[in-house]
């Protein structure tokens, strides 16, 4: 992402309500509307986070499949306020 000029660095958030989450299996990825089902009851939080300038969340979505977290667990996608 760096390499790509897309990354940028932090931010804030806006709500779970509006995020998008992506995991990707057998190097197929699938984006759901909403956080991570384990996470809607608000038990768990992200150890880290990455702020990139893209066209949207679905642009957003595309860019975190190539995270290797998203392999063996799953990136909830948010826009910025």
């Amino acid at each position: 992402m760096r390499d790509t000029g897309i990354y940028i660095g932090m931010g804030q958030l806006v709500g779970r309500d509006q995020s998008k989450t992506v995991r990707v299996t057998e190097g197929a990825s699938k984006v759901v509307d909403g956080p991570p089902s384990r996470d809607r009851d608000g038990t768990a939080s992200p150890i880290a986070y990455f702020l990139i300038d893209c066209t949207g969340l679905d642009d957003a979505a595309e860019w975190v499949a190539h995270i290797p977290a998203a392999s063996y667990g799953s990136i909830e996608v948010r826009p910025t306020r």
